[in-house]
């Protein structure tokens, strides 16, 4: 048990360098061109967006060998440090690094995104192809509204959204039909060049119409369902121009996204290069070096972060219980939760992560021998105070409640009001700052000693 932030962290790293992306996208290149070497140094235009994307982008430059034409390269990508200078593979290849925002876009981010749009629509007319690189983070980065639509809608319903807990498919599907480059508009921007589109997943399900709202994929969803998403997340006021829009599009008075079977996508391919399963495996292997029995791994964990982190404790207490050995026990979970913000909690600090893992400290108060690990495979969990560093995550342990309760601090109440930094922090149970440079969901960890 004393070496449980040791194992932990071994854990962790193990999962990052699973998922780094560079090499999984070099790794998927290879596989994708190498029964199509007429793609390996061909002009071609190269998009990409999200926290991955420079990585990724860097991979398919140098693995494949790609000439973007002139004007004809955007990646989009988070805030660079200052005096962070563009890689070697893209100096004299005419890419641009452009930086925008998230989880909320900001006025860079249409910028770019209309920059990437013009790009596709360069692919289109120069008939070469399109290849884009997708990571979590890109819905924000690609964001480009309809006409009609302002930014301060866009964020006020996003905003709306995420504190009511809404999933990542219900997001996405208001996105798709309120902006320009979701929903397969990216490709059929590129229209009839081929796209080729290397995906880095950050959604339950790893579907490629989901992810980054589905910029290069056929989009199922329907206005209709768009509509229906603000009116049960109680959104449907915060912006009339946004929920009259969908209502037009409902009555057949606005086009569709392309849907499956559309003969304009026949030629755009996505590729998952790698999802939150990878991040499991490796922790799980990691886990087992050090000598724990694996009681369960699990993918794609979804539902409120509150109830994972109770649910997660409750499989701890049976697993403690049912050890026959003295053995520790791990049990390793991925996927991505949701937070309800309260109506009260207009202060709160924190994100999914923090929220799941004090959670868990309430239900496993005073036992003894067992830990709770929550992160971000990104490496920013939720929203920090101003002027304070993002942080991946939470470790907690049985003796966190009865810490917290010395300390004069009531979890409970920080939980209520969605305001686990704070008290994280206080108690020193934070774990990692900064942005890791990939993103595959989150990793919850739970240790029986």
């Amino acid at each position: 048990m004393s070496d449980h932030r040791t194992h932990v962290a071994r854990a962790v790293d193990s999962a990052l360098r699973a998922a780094d992306p560079y090499d999984i996208v070099a790794a998927a290149a290879k596989r994708a061109w190498g029964d199509t070497p007429s793609l390996g140094g061909r002009a071609c235009v190269l998009v990409g967006a999200g926290k991955a994307s420079v990585a990724m982008a860097r991979a398919v430059l140098e693995v494949g060998k790609l000439q973007p034409v002139p004007g004809g390269g955007v990646i989009v990508c988070p805030p660079m440090s200052p005096g962070h200078r563009a890689p070697p593979a893209f100096v004299g290849r005419s890419v641009r690094l452009m930086e925008a925002d998230h989880p909320l876009p900001t006025q860079r981010n249409l910028v770019a995104a209309q920059a990437v749009l013009d790009a596709a629509r360069t692919a289109g007319m120069r008939r070469v192809p399109l290849v884009a690189v997708l990571s979590g983070g890109a819905s924000a980065h690609l964001t480009l509204p309809e006409r009609g639509i302002t930014l301060a809608d866009i964020r006020g319903v996003t905003d709306a959204l995420l504190k009511a807990g809404a999933t990542v498919h219900e997001l996405n599907t208001v996105r798709k039909h309120v902006e320009k480059l979701k929903g397969g508009r990216l490709a059929l921007a590129a229209s009839p060049s081929p796209v080729q589109a290397f995906i880095l997943s950050d959604v339950p399900g790893d579907d490629p119409s989901v992810i980054a709202s589905g910029p290069t994929s056929a989009d199922a969803s329907t206005f209709a369902e768009a509509l229906a998403v603000l009116e049960h997340r109680g959104a449907a006021d915060v912006a009339p121009a946004v929920t009259e829009h969908l209502i037009a599009g409902a009555a057949g008075h606005k086009p569709e996204t392309p849907k499956p079977g559309d003969a304009s996508l026949e030629r755009s391919r996505a590729t998952i290069v790698g999802s939150s399963s990878l991040a499991v495996v490796a922790a799980t292997d990691a886990l087992k070096a050090c000598g724990f029995v694996i009681a369960e791994a699990r993918f794609e964990v979804q539902g409120e972060a509150r109830e994972v982190g109770v649910r997660l404790a409750e499989v701890l207490l049976e697993a403690r219980e049912r050890r026959v050995n003295s053995a520790p026990v791990a049990v390793i979970w991925g996927g991505e939760t949701t937070v309800r913000v309260a109506a009260a909690a207009s202060h709160g600090f924190g994100g999914r992560n923090q929220e799941l893992a004090i959670s868990a400290a309430l239900r496993l108060a005073d036992v003894p021998g067992v830990v709770v690990a929550s992160y971000a495979t990104d490496g920013v969990d939720g929203v920090s105070p101003p002027g304070r560093p993002p942080v991946a995550g939470a470790i907690v342990t049985g003796r966190t409640l009865g810490d917290a309760r010395a300390a004069g601090i009531d979890l409970a109440a920080a939980l209520a009001l969605n305001d686990s930094y704070r008290v994280c922090q206080s108690l020193g149970l934070h774990h990692g700052t900064g942005p890791t440079g990939t993103n595959v969901n989150d990793l919850t960890i739970g240790l029986v000693y």
